[in-house]
């Protein structure tokens, strides 16, 4: 993903529009890339990527007490604060700690990740009732969150990482997943620090990986009604 956005996006853009549709083209196939790594992980250790091995190797079920282990429905409700923890992060920490960032290591973004730019007057015109823009950014948002980052990051790295890192083992997992953001690089401490706190942690302690894909969620429903209206050209 580095690799495209860094190096084969500059080399054959041309434009400001190419490079949005391009690096949205690139990060996508990253992420299905991702998916797909996943599901052979999966295969390779369980013998099968149905949903009984997802549970069971990816925390892809209830959450558990951490007492007993047992499944608690009642545990669901950590999604409230924890969402709400995204957004605060999205809102003002994330953006402080980029910002902090930034000026350290100065580099700028490409056009694809500068709002003003996708909802210019040289890329936004040519983007209205591009549907077919609509389904790939969508694509790439839900492998992003559901299927991609989630399903390597916490559904197959977190449960493994304990035989290392034992206790901190969600601290280095919210690192290694600051530092897989080599195609974002400005973004990588707010993300290190929220990933861990906010996803990680929540899903290793409860051995639910539900826990961090529904907060998750919250950027595609953004990332939804933005795209809409980008679309039916009311943005």
């Amino acid at each position: 993903m580095g690799l495209g956005y860094w190096v084969i996006t500059p080399a054959v853009a041309d434009g400001p529009y190419d490079t949005v549709v391009l690096a949205t083209v690139v990060l996508t196939v990253g992420l299905i890339w991702q998916f797909v790594l996943a599901m052979l992980i999966l295969r390779r250790e369980e013998g099968s990527i149905g949903p009984s091995a997802m549970a069971r190797r990816m925390w892809l079920q209830i959450p558990r007490n951490p007492a007993t282990g047992r499944p608690r429905k009642r545990l669901l409700w950590l999604l409230v604060p924890l969402g709400i923890a995204f957004v605060l992060n999205m809102l003002y920490l994330a953006p402080a700690i980029e910002g902090i960032q930034q000026r350290l290591l100065p580099i700028s973004p490409l056009p694809f990740h500068n709002a003003e730019t996708l909802f210019s007057a040289d890329v936004a015109p040519r983007l209205e009732g591009a549907w077919w823009f609509f389904a790939l950014f969508m694509t790439l948002s839900i492998f992003k969150v559901f299927v991609g980052e989630e399903f390597i990051f916490r559904g197959i790295l977190l449960p493994k990482m304990g035989g290392v890192f034992g206790s901190y083992d969600w601290l280095f997992n919210g690192i290694l997943f600051g530092l897989y953001h080599v195609h974002q690089p400005w973004t990588i401490g707010g993300i290190a620090l929220a990933s861990g706190l906010i996803m990680s942690l929540p899903v290793r302690r409860y051995r639910s990986m539900w826990l961090a894909v529904i907060p998750h969620a919250i950027q595609t429903v953004i990332v939804f009604w933005m795209m809409l209206g980008l679309m039916r050209g009311t943005v």
